[in-house]
């Protein structure tokens, strides 16, 4: 089934407690949205084709993951390697 019909079959489920719940789509504003993520710090979309049908077992191209990275300045000043590995 098309994920669309998959969220509106899902909507109509009693779930078992407020721990539980359908995730929300927007429809056209992915970059608003983005945005919003990068302002708030979180991790990163997951964007779907509306379309696009459950594929057992593996990711498929209609479902993309868009990560927030973010970068930081390290300055190493010393290390030491053990036998097996670093200490």
């Amino acid at each position: 089934m098309p994920l669309l019909l998959r969220k509106e079959i899902l909507a109509d489920l009693s779930l078992p407690s407020g721990s539980f719940g359908v995730v929300p789509h927007i429809d056209g504003a992915g970059e608003a949205l983005f945005q919003q993520v990068e302002v708030r710090g979180m991790e990163g979309v997951v964007g779907k084709r509306k379309n696009s049908l459950y594929e057992t077992g593996r990711r498929s191209a209609a479902c993309q993951k868009v990560i927030n990275w973010t970068y930081v300045d390290v300055y190493i000043t010393g290390y030491r390697k053990q036998e097996f590995g670093w200490e």
